[in-house]
């Protein structure tokens, strides 16, 4: 009986830590301030995603969202 519930324990450990994901969260910040074309600052903050067509930066509890 002592190994089948050893065995359970075990089993549940492995299935907790596989469901940690390590790429979900950034290891570094990276503060990021944006200008529009006349060299004004348009925002601030820390950036969340990026891509061809966006931009989202966080900026205390507020997320904006910049079209590229």
């Amino acid at each position: 009986m002592k190994y089948i519930l050893f065995f359970v324990v075990f089993s549940f450990s492995f299935q907790l830590f596989a469901q940690e994901n390590e790429d979900a969260k950034p290891t570094v910040k990276i503060f990021f301030r944006l200008y529009n074309h006349i060299n004004q600052q348009a925002g601030k903050g820390h950036l969340l995603f990026i891509n061809d067509s966006s931009i989202q930066i966080s900026s205390g509890r507020s997320i904006e969202h910049f079209p590229i």
